[in-house]
């Protein structure tokens, strides 16, 4: 079975710091993958690439057969990709709504068409499906009020919602527990938990490794740009690799179901 993302040999240096180096990584569809190790391992690097924001010095990245290099970033989107932000980018002065339209940009043909009055067709149709969402995530109370005077948790899931409304087959989630106290974490691990149910494949860049335990199937461990482990979480978090390179606890500090 080829794999929804497949990345070959990825790397990518800046100026003479090499970030990212000779990465191979396989995404199933339908899996739940997080990429983690600590800071200034290349995990966000990875992102970058996988989204277009930077293009790579080497490698392949290739999404359900597609080669993602030479697409640009808002191509991206209509190929099936979507992601969210370590800092968020809700725009403060748009309603919870609104912000969550602008997730549709790549297909309601352009910024124009997201805004259309929602007595017309197509406007219609997407407020309605903005809505839909909401109400799935459990934030639809909120749609009619301004991103900026959010509480900082329900930003984080809205942007989630937001990144949605593209219809992603992949969804990258970068640090969607950054910030979040238990209670909110709890909330936004069922809200991922009934995406993935709804088929859509996750990679996630996390430090909360309760969380990532909770969520993924599978955890891949970066280290100074390269690969230092594969498995899952409960594996993982025994590997003397990552334990001396990330998790700096004894192993049963770090199990999991």
């Amino acid at each position: 079975m080829t794999p929804l993302l497949e990345i070959d040999g990825l790397s990518k240096s800046f100026g003479g710091l090499s970030v990212v180096r000779n990465l191979s990584l396989r995404v199933e569809a339908g899996e739940r993958v997080a990429l983690i190790g600590p800071n200034g391992a290349g995990k966000t690097t990875v992102f970058n690439l996988i989204s277009g924001y930077y293009r790579p010095d080497a490698g392949r990245i290739v999404l359900d057969g597609l080669d993602l290099v030479p697409v640009a970033p808002r191509s991206r989107v209509r190929v099936g990709l979507a992601r969210s932000f370590q800092n968020i980018r809700l725009i403060a002065h748009l309603t919870v709504e609104e912000n969550v339209l602008l997730g549709a940009h790549s297909r309601a043909g352009g910024p124009l068409g997201m805004l259309l009055p929602p007595w017309l067709g197509r406007g219609r149709v997407l407020r309605e499906e903005a809505r839909a969402l909401l109400a799935e995530a459990g934030v639809l109370a909120h749609a009619r009020a301004l991103a900026g005077g959010l509480a900082y948790g329900l930003r984080k899931r809205v942007e989630v919602v937001r990144a949605l409304m593209a219809r992603p087959r992949l969804l990258l989630l970068d640090e969607p527990c950054a910030g979040l106290n238990g209670a909110e974490r709890a909330a936004l691990l069922d809200e991922l938990h009934r995406v993935a149910a709804q088929g859509v494949t996750l990679l996630l860049v996390e430090h909360d490794m309760h969380f990532v335990g909770g969520l993924c199937q599978r955890a891949a461990v970066l280290n100074f740009g390269e690969m230092i482990a594969q498995g899952t979480p409960a594996s993982i978090a025994r590997d003397p690799a990552v334990i001396e390179a990330y998790l700096g606890h004894a192993p049963e500090r770090h199990a999991y179901a």
